[in-house]
């Protein structure tokens, strides 16, 4: 069961992810098909195809949080001799990696351009290509800490995985398409980054939630012994 305060932070992280995905969405609105100059400029602190505002703010922080809870839980996992407590302490370096990079955008600089040709569609995005092959070796790396968790847990952390990287990886590649043949000021590329742009803080707010579920059922097993 969820506890009373899990339940109010996980409500809450969902309310602030809706509104500030819906007024993204609102501001796209008065740009690219009402032409209202001064709505969209009043909104576009929300605008989610953009950095330094208040969608990148909300983003870096709730990964950072999950870069200190995961650092808490790989603290008691040393304490307690756990084999995998490595792993949960790369996990939560990769979460203050993640943490930063939406906050400066590093990942912009992990191109691979060498083999694309100016006009390729992946070109400015060729990031994606770097990950894609990140993403299998961690993958492979973690594979038998995944195996090792809970069930429950383990279904939660691939659910919220596979969110996550639809929005950064998936809908980014979606994004490139829609911004070549639409162009980057349309609705239909407004549209797209909005989804992505939610996908990822849905795939971080399942993963929070699975971390405090992990952390709650882990305590009552110790206070049951």
């Amino acid at each position: 069961m969820l506890s009373i305060s899990q339940k109010k932070i996980v409500k809450s992280l969902l309310m602030i992810t809706i509104l500030i995905t819906l007024l993204g969405f609102l501001r796209n609105i008065f740009e690219y098909v009402l032409d209202f100059e001064y709505g969209y400029e009043l909104l576009d602190i929300f605008n989610l195809n953009e950095e330094q505002n208040i969608p990148t703010w909300y983003s870096s922080t709730i990964l950072l949080f999950c870069g200190v809870f995961l650092y808490i839980i790989s603290s008691f996992k040393k304490d307690c001799q756990d084999k995998y407590y490595r792993h949960w302490l790369w996990l939560s370096i990769i979460f203050f990696y993640l943490s930063l990079d939406e906050a400066v955008s590093i990942h912009e600089e992990l191109k691979i351009r060498f083999f694309l040709e100016k006009d390729h569609i992946l070109y400015d995005d060729s990031w994606i290509i770097t990950f894609s092959i990140l993403v299998p070796i961690f993958i492979f790396s973690y594979r038998k800490f995944i195996l090792n968790l809970p069930s429950k847990t383990k279904k939660q952390f691939i659910i919220a995985g596979f969110i996550y990287l639809l929005g950064t990886m998936g809908m980014e590649i979606v994004g490139s398409f829609s911004q070549e043949f639409y162009g980057k000021a349309s609705i239909v590329h407004g549209t797209v980054t909005t989804i992505e742009e939610f996908l990822e803080m849905i795939g971080i707010i399942i993963f929070i939630n699975t971390l405090m579920s992990y952390v709650s059922s882990q305590i009552k097993a110790i206070c049951l012994k």
